[in-house]
């Protein structure tokens, strides 16, 4: 496949003179083996030494270089609102993401179901509110100061989440004002708490 691994990293190197019968060659700066195929389809294996693997590793490391010496062409400005864009987002759900992980997956998708029977349960406090009781009576606390928790929490992350959401909102306001792509890439995006 004229691919060569050093340390790990693979490069192809589609333009080295590889022997047509080569099939592997493993070295490990001290000792190796190389094998070739054989007419009737099998493998032979021989020692290797540094000498032989050389050439090897010299082709990678001109391939590395090469690849390291090409400059990717600049960014057009909607190239880089779009990449910046795609930064805020992604900042903005795993700050969101890391101020709820105590939380499983699994618990997040009932919240919405918890605030609706925590209200239902405040209001009146006969209200079935399955889910609620469920939760109250496995913790051992009062229905009503679990519907209660589960209001203040409720609030709680709607300031959070909103918070948030405003400060992306901003980032995104300051990304329409750019007009070049470095006043884009100057864009520094950071959420935080509400104080």
């Amino acid at each position: 496949d004229k691919v060569v691994l050093v340390d790990g990293s693979a490069l192809k190197l589609p333009n080295f003179d590889f022997d047509e019968t080569l099939h592997a060659i493993q070295f490990d700066g001290q000792e190796g083996q190389i094998e070739f195929e054989t007419p009737d389809g099998g493998v032979t294996t021989a020692p290797v030494t540094e000498l032989e693997v050389q050439p090897y590793v010299e082709a990678w490391n001109a391939e590395k270089a090469r690849l390291e010496a090409i400059v990717p062409p600049p960014l057009t400005l909607d190239e880089a609102r779009t990449a910046k864009q795609r930064q805020i987002a992604a900042a903005h759900d795993a700050f969101l993401k890391s101020q709820s992980v105590e939380y499983s997956e699994m618990e997040r998708q009932t919240w919405d179901s918890q605030r609706t029977e925590s209200q239902a349960l405040l209001a009146d406090p006969q209200a079935a509110a399955q889910l609620v009781r469920a939760i109250a009576n496995a913790r051992g606390m009062d229905v009503i100061e679990m519907a209660r928790r589960i209001q203040e929490n409720t609030q709680a992350w709607s300031v959070l989440a909103g918070h948030a959401t405003g400060q992306r909102l901003k980032y995104q306001d300051a990304l329409e004002a750019c007009t070049t792509v470095e006043q884009v890439e100057a864009i520094s995006i950071s959420f935080t708490t509400p104080e």
